[in-house]
This record gives structure tokens, C-alpha cells and sequence, in this order.
């Protein structure tokens, strides 16, 4: 008796949830964001999911086959701000509340957000309905266009070794000629290009040394991109240049408290880097890691 008494409450909540207004809360000029659309207007095969997270305002989650019943109870309030408001209000979930302001927001968001994966002058336009107190929105986008890589050029350092371990490394990149030009694309390669020349003796370079120069008016169907690698990083000016300089292990000295019971010749004996070695960012990660485990 006691169990079917339980499943009737339950079915019964359920079903006065359902009832319940979702907008029951809001002010006079509120409206509840109840949807969000993405379209691609000019390619079906684009994964609209992928531009979601830039989106600056989301509707309440539907949890049930399209229904949140944690927002339905928070419609329950009365309104008068005393004990029952505050235990639906705490069980319940508030509405999201519609930002004109964020959904301009959101198109700056887009917008940059495909300039960077390499989507030159695309528009986002919105179309914003209101249904009983609802607001639903939709972001229709046209993206803009890609430039395939006609050719990589180089501009390198000519003092030091640098540029000779450099272009040893060049047939690795992470992108190639006919992949399309991108700020993602080249922001990677330049991470797993500077980690290579750490690895092999260039202990201060890393990926603020790299400058690139996309051509794309000699041919307007494609790009012809220059990578320029300079002795002064971005956030420095020519006259901070120094020569890319390769580094050795001089001395290794260990320091620990003595109160660490351990022999130091076990923790010499765990490390990967020794005097005279070449410098190398994946010896002294090791060796981090080893001594940490």
C-alpha cells in the first residue's frame, strides 16, 4: 500500500509539474530563451554542433524528451518570498532569462571564432522569435572563405646553428601546401615546432619567435604563406634581438630538505639529464616525472 501510495505522489508530481508554466516567474518585459538554432546556409556537411560553445546565452537543458521539470517547480513560486518560494526555488531551476545584448555577443563570438579556423569573412545573421512569453533564436551563417597553402617560404636566422637544425624539421609540419590557411593550423605548428627545437638544445625559444605572412592577392584562390622566425619574440622589439642559441648541461646539483629521508645518490639516479648533455625539454619533464612518482 505504502509503495503504490509513493508511485501515485510521483505520478502526481509529475504530472502537476507538467501542467505548470515555465514563464510563470518573469517580469512584465522578461522572456524566457526557450531554443537555440544554428544553420550553415552555404554547406550542409559543416557541424554546426562544433560553434555551440561560443554561443554567450543557452536555454534551460531539456531533461525528459524535451521537458525540464526542475523548471516547471521553480514555476511554483507565489511569488511572495517566504518559506515555500524559497524550497521550489532551491529544488527548481530559474529560467534563462533572454539578453538581446548576449546574442550580439554570441555573433562576435562565431565570427571569430571561424576567422580562426580559417573562414575569411563570414556573416552570421539571427532571427528571433517570441511565442507566449518565449524566445526562440536561430544563427544563420554563411561562411566565408578558405584559402588553400600554394607554398611555404622561409625567413630564417642567419647566425648560429639554428637554421640548419630548423629546416631539418620542416618536412614534419603539421600542415602542407593545399591545406587550408588557418590560425588554428599555424598556431599548432608553431607549439610543436618550438617544442622540437627545445628538444634539441634551444632551451629559451618557443612559439612567440614565429611571424607569418599569408599572399593573398597575387592569387585570390590561394595563399602563399611566409614563416619568419626572429631572434626577439612578439612582445619584443628588434633592437631586444639575441642569437637562437643552443644550451648544454653544465653542472646538476639537487637540493632537498633534510628531513627527506632518502640517499641523494637515488635521486641522482632518477634523474635523465647530465652535465654535458645537450638541452632537452623532454629529459627535464622525465626527470620531473620520475622524481615525482
Amino acid at each position: 500500500m505504502k509503495k503504490s501510495l509513493r508511485i501515485f505522489l510521483i505520478l502526481f508530481s509529475i504530472a502537476f509539474a507538467i501542467s505548470c508554466s515555465t514563464t510563470k516567474v518573469l517580469q512584465e518585459n522578461e522572456y524566457r530563451l526557450a531554443d537555440n538554432r544554428i544553420r550553415v546556409t552555404n554547406d550542409k556537411r559543416f557541424n554546426t554542433n562544433s560553434l555551440t560553445p561560443y554561443l554567450k546565452q543557452k536555454p534551460n537543458p531539456s531533461l525528459v524528451f524535451g521537458w525540464n521539470p526542475f523548471l516547471s517547480i521553480y514555476n511554483w513560486s507565489n511569488g511572495n518570498g517566504k518559506a515555500w518560494d524559497k524550497l521550489v526555488h532551491r529544488i527548481g531551476q530559474a529560467p534563462v532569462i533572454y539578453d538581446e545584448d548576449l546574442v550580439d555577443s554570441s555573433i562576435g563570438n562565431i565570427l571569430n571564432h571561424l576567422e580562426y579556423q580559417g573562414y575569411y569573412g563570414s556573416k552570421v545573421d539571427t532571427d528571433v522569435k517570441v511565442k507566449r512569453k518565449k524566445v526562440y533564436v536561430s544563427y544563420n551563417v554563411t561562411l566565408g572563405k578558405r584559402y588553400p597553402i600554394s607554398r611555404v617560404d622561409y625567413v630564417l636566422p642567419s647566425r648560429g646553428e639554428f637554421s640548419e637544425v630548423f629546416l631539418k624539421d620542416t618536412s614534419k609540419m603539421s600542415f602542407k601546401t593545399g591545406d587550408f590557411l588557418s590560425e588554428a593550423a599555424l598556431e599548432t605548428e608553431s607549439e610543436r615546432s618550438s617544442s622540437v627545437m627545445r628538444n634539441e638544445g634551444f632551451f629559451d625559444f618557443n612559439k612567440n619567435h614565429y611571424f607569418f605572412q599569408a599572399d593573398t592577392l597575387s592569387d585570390r584562390n590561394s595563399a602563399a604563406l611566409t614563416v619568419t622566425v626572429n631572434e626577439y619574440t612578439r612582445n619584443e622589439s628588434v633592437r631586444e634581438a639575441t642569437p637562437i642559441r643552443r644550451y648544454f648541461i653544465d653542472k646538476i646539483e639537487i637540493s632537498y630538505p633534510k628531513t627527506l629521508n632518502i640517499r641523494e645518490k637515488v635521486l641522482r639516479d632518477l634523474t635523465t639529464v647530465y652535465p654535458g648533455q645537450m638541452y632537452s625539454e623532454d629529459a627535464v619533464n622525465s626527470t620531473y616525472s620520475r622524481l615525482s612518482a
